[in-house]
């Protein structure tokens, strides 16, 4: 298993090695080492395979561990900035009385051996509801600029590349799952020495990690860098007798299979386990596939243990089809200004609008069958 070229292979076993601090993977020569580099930055995982490429640079063109160690110095550098921004931040909210958590990104990077081989590209942040303001004024003086943004209750700041979001409710693609983390952040408990900062704990964390990772799965954002945050972070926390009641409410959000399956899949590829009997190869084959890219491949499989995920594309074909019946809905039946273009004579006459709009298909319908008529004609002269 183990993706389906060698690439793949070869870095899931870079992975596996820097994870576990093993023995280097063997180099293979004949390997193609921009694929191998494509596919490493694709999945945000580059910064982390380096430490295997410096391990067996002999053999390797010396543009590819360079390029590997460009992409070191600069989640290193990210780290670094997204974590003295967190801190401050989170100081900054605690001094002005916003109650807020710092999500996803500046979880994971705790669970590493080292903070640098995760890679952040970004930073949200879960914070109590009507504090545009405080938070405008609070940005401005860590000199970030607000974005434009639709959504309401979310608030983007950006500055140099660096992005920092702001979310007043945590907002899931699935109504079951924004329901039941519709709690305002200041129910949680409190980070020792503040009043304003918060934190998840076990096993809600657990929980809603899970639950963000199934909702990117969905978007066709999850990649290798997210089965790693997966590993780690499991491996991490001993949770005993709570794992019944994960196991209970990651089902009712209809999120366990998915959980159960990534489980077992960064098992395999991490921890040198095995496909059970009762489990099918070509199932993890087909994740794989997904995984590998990002949902061009493999959807009947995800959508099988993920019903989030079948929901999703029903409702974003049911979408697509609305908008192409609307789009030939408006090719057909144009509006006034545009058939007055056409048929000046209509003039403001609205009573004639059916009757040209007649005319205009009757005549794009007699321009295809001619058009059709013209090709028949040319390939039979080809021929």
């Amino acid at each position: 298993m183990k993706g389906n070229y060698l690439e793949a292979e070869k870095l899931i076993d870079c992975l596996k090695a820097v994870i576990n601090q093993q023995k280097i993977p063997a180099n293979d020569i004949l390997m193609n080492w921009e694929l191998f580099f494509k596919t490493a930055d694709f999945h945000h995982v580059s910064n982390m395979v380096y430490y295997t490429v410096m391990g067996m640079k002999q053999g390797i063109p010396q543009e590819w561990p360079n390029r590997f160690a460009v992409r070191y110095r600069k989640a290193v550098a990210a780290e670094e900035q997204y974590r003295n921004l967190v801190e401050a931040v989170l100081w900054n909210c605690d001094q002005n009385g916003i109650h807020v958590m710092a999500l996803d990104d500046a979880i994971y990077p705790g669970f590493y051996p080292m903070r640098e081989m995760r890679l952040v590209d970004k930073v949200d942040f879960w914070v109590e509801g009507k504090k545009r303001g405080e938070l405008d004024r609070m940005m401005y003086c860590l000199d970030f600029i607000p974005e434009e943004n639709t959504q309401p209750g979310v608030y983007r700041y950006t500055r140099s590349g660096v992005c920092l979001t702001f979310y007043e409710k945590l907002i899931f693609g699935n109504k079951k799952l924004t329901r039941y983390f519709s709690m305002p952040v200041k129910s949680l408990p409190r980070k020792e020495d503040s009043l304003y900062v918060h934190k998840m704990e076990e096993p809600g964390l657990f929980i809603y990690l899970m639950c963000s990772k199934a909702q990117r799965f969905v978007d066709g954002e999850f990649d290798l860098r997210d089965m790693v945050d997966i590993w780690l972070y499991y491996r991490a926390v001993v949770r005993g007798s709570s794992w019944k009641y994960i196991m209970k409410q990651l089902g009712r959000l209809e999120v366990w299979n998915f959980t159960n399956k990534m489980l077992d899949l960064t098992d395999i590829w991490f921890g040198g386990g095995g496909v059970g009997e009762a489990e099918s190869q070509e199932t993890f084959e087909e994740l794989e596939n997904y995984i590998f890219f990002k949902g061009a491949q493999g959807q009947e499989t995800a959508m099988q243990i993920l019903p989030l995920l079948k929901q999703t594309i029903r409702e974003k074909r049911k979408k697509q089809k609305k908008e192409k019946r609307i789009k030939i809905q408006k090719w057909m039946f144009p509006d006034r200004e545009y058939m007055t273009m056409i048929y000046p004579r209509m003039g403001k006459y609205r009573i004639l609008l059916p009757l040209c709009w007649m005319r205009r298909l009757v005549r794009s319908f007699f321009i295809y069958i001619k058009t059709k008529l013209r090709k028949k004609r040319k390939m039979e002269n080809v021929s």
